[in-house]
């Protein structure tokens, strides 16, 4: 399958919420997408989020506040035009993340990664400089893009750019996300 960023996000969120490893194969089956290069839509990530009973819902028009929000909660399936998305800090162009980043190049469509987190990127006296956002990009380890950081770190406002993207880049009209509406209790 060449197109699996929100099967994979998809696969990780329901590994968090049920502590089960599904296979990409069974959940593109369940999203009822047969196309291997056509990516998941909203509809068709809704069917695996509920077939799974996960906590999301579909967000229309998310601000990067709304999603600092929800990420307190949980990880956030956001959208992003990928871009301008942050690059890895030796390939593709200027504009860098701090660990991890894209590293495929010449791709420049939708995608779909986790906000994990924020945090506070402070001085060595202790002054907030940036508010760093803790990302993972599901196609790492692919066999096209083999390399495996555990995560991104990339500036608040660097997401707020690739999200923006996804509209100015892309055909899409509106940014998302799948947002959570509860934390996860052990």
């Amino acid at each position: 399958m060449a197109s699996l960023c929100a099967d994979t996000c998809l696969q990780m969120m329901i590994e968090y919420w049920t502590e089960k490893v599904i296979s990409l194969a069974t959940i593109r089956k369940i999203s009822k997408n047969p196309d291997a290069c056509v990516g998941n839509n909203p509809t068709e990530i809704k069917r695996v989020i509920d077939y799974y009973k996960l906590p999301y819902v579909y967000y229309s028009g998310p601000t990067l506040s709304t999603i600092r929000n929800k990420a307190a909660l949980a990880p956030v399936m956001v959208g992003v035009g990928y871009g301008k998305y942050p690059n890895k800090l030796t390939t593709c162009g200027s504009i860098k993340a701090e660990i991890g980043g894209r590293n495929d190049c010449n791709f420049r469509g939708a995608h779909l990664v986790l906000a994990i987190r924020f945090q506070n990127h402070l001085s060595l006296t202790g002054t907030i400089l940036h508010v760093d956002a803790i990302m993972r990009d599901p196609d790492h380890g692919s066999a096209a893009r083999p390399w495996k950081p555990h995560h991104d770190k990339i500036k608040a406002t660097q997401l707020d750019v690739a999200m923006k993207a996804l509209v100015t880049d892309t055909a899409w009209t509106k940014t998302f996300a799948f947002v959570p509406t509860r934390k996860k209790t052990l």
